[in-house]
């Protein structure tokens, strides 16, 4: 509003007083309290009988990235001023609103990168040691039993064996045992705090070299190989390379880990890390075989070195929506 007042006396000369009295714009305030104006958020200018709606004319503006410095404003001074492009707003809460939607992509954005900032990291394992005795409590927590009637995979388990073996995939080992407690002890930065109970191994690719030794010392470095936005949660992609006290790599793993309740952080939503697994044959299988876990199964093959609570504390297990404790993906 624009009037003559005690106010205005030192701006407005004497003559203006019959043009600008308040009584020109006292009807427009009144009739913008009315119940039968339907207008809000906006903004009017009234002032000696006129009055006009006003709208907010904006530029496309310029989003700078802290730091930033007066140095940094001057070089965009032009692109902040620019009004070639304007947006227009109807009233100041759209503005406002524009604003907010600005910060928040822009906070989106940070978070995004916060995590691409994750992807490379290299993770120092400690050395990891094994004997008989430890490949033989991983082959019957994965279900190998001998019987008198079967005795085939007795050189799993018997160290005296005269072709005592240790499984394949005892390869994923290494790695699980000595990475992945770094991996997430300090989380993801970008994203939201998460707990174990909500880690999950999804996938895991694994490639032998050679066959592994009964005993052996073994050396593991992994890297962060990506991070997908499954908007649910995220995809986290993890590379290992485990090696012989001499240097010889034994084994490579990639493992897939899904954590539950963390997606939606803007970031990529495909990748083209994940290693191809090995392509079923479409036909029936040459044989079948039907395997029935046990229950305490889990709480065997933790003492591998998973000791994730989630496969065997039911309280824990809760924090993590499943209703029992769940066995292990690998």
């Amino acid at each position: 509003p624009v009037a003559y007042s005690r106010l205005t006396t030192d701006i407005f000369p004497p003559d203006f007083e019959p043009v600008l009295k308040p009584e020109l714009v006292a009807p427009f305030a009144a009739y913008l309290c009315h119940e039968d104006c339907r207008d809000t958020g906006s903004i009017f200018e009234a002032g000696g009988g006129w009055a006009a709606k006003v709208q907010l004319e904006q530029s496309k503006g310029v989003l700078f990235k802290e730091p930033f410095s007066l140095d940094d404003v001057s070089g965009k001074w032009n692109e902040v001023t620019d009004m070639t492009n304007t947006l227009h707003h109807t009233d100041g809460q759209k503005a406002a609103m524009h604003l907010g939607s600005v910060l928040m992509d822009n906070h989106d954005n940070k978070k995004a990168d916060s995590v691409e900032s994750f992807i490379g990291k290299v993770i120092k394992c400690p050395p990891f040691s094994y004997t008989q005795k430890d490949t033989a409590l991983y082959a019957l927590g994965v279900g190998v039993t001998v019987s008198r009637q079967d005795m085939s995979d007795l050189k799993f388990l018997y160290e005296g064996h005269e072709d005592f073996s240790v499984l394949p995939s005892y390869a994923v080992i290494p790695a699980m045992v000595t990475g992945m407690t770094d991996i997430f002890a300090n989380g993801i930065p970008g994203l939201k705090h998460f707990t174990s109970a909500q880690a999950l191994h999804g996938e895991q690719y694994v490639e032998l070299k050679r066959p592994l030794p009964p005993k052996a010392t073994l050396y593991t470095e992994g890297r962060i190989e990506d991070v997908v936005d499954k908007k649910s949660g995220a995809l986290v992609l993890v590379g290992f390379e485990t090696k012989t006290e001499d240097g010889e790599v034994v084994c490579t793993n990639q493992m897939a880990v899904f954590v539950i309740g963390v997606g939606g952080f803007g970031g990529k939503q495909t990748t083209s890390k994940l290693k191809p697994i090995v392509r079923i044959p479409d036909r029936a299988p040459d044989a079948t075989r039907q395997e029935k876990t046990f229950e305490s199964q889990a709480a065997l093959y933790r003492l591998n070195g998973d000791y994730n609570p989630l496969h065997i504390d039911p309280a824990f297990a809760a924090m993590g929506g499943f209703k029992d404790p769940i066995l292990h993906g690998l």
